[in-house]
């Protein structure tokens, strides 16, 4: 039965090899994601220096860089509502809550960085 379906015994070996290999892959992808931390804090830098830390508990929406970008925070998520830098690229990263996560703005020099709550706020 198993000849008439795989046909001879390399064929098996092939099948029963890429079966390990998604087996392994779909274990290391649910432990991964099943230990990522999750964030407490935005950590908002620009040009380099910190200029603010958010907590991911508390919704609102902040106004960065003289107003060449906003953070909005939201159901213990953050994201870039508003860029005014010509590619906009920032506003496409998503919604962010897990340690070591970022959006980040190049032309305007912003970088937001999730922390966790483990780790040192300034």
């Amino acid at each position: 039965m198993l000849k008439k379906f795989f046909g001879d015994k390399r064929h098996i070996a092939d099948v029963i090899l890429i079966a390990s290999v998604i087996l392994v892959s779909l274990s290391v992808l649910l432990i991964f994601t099943l230990t990522r931390e999750t964030g407490a804090f935005a950590r908002v830098t620009v040009d380099g220096m910190v200029v603010g830390e958010y907590p991911l508990s508390v919704d609102g929406e902040y106004i960065l860089n003289d107003g060449s970008n906003v953070l909005v925070i939201e159901g213990g998520e953050a994201y870039m509502k508003h860029a005014d830098c010509p590619d906009g690229l920032c506003k496409n990263q998503g919604k962010k809550s897990h340690s070591g996560e970022r959006i980040v703005c190049l032309p305007n020099r912003v970088s937001i960085e999730i922390i966790g709550a483990g780790e040192e706020i300034l």
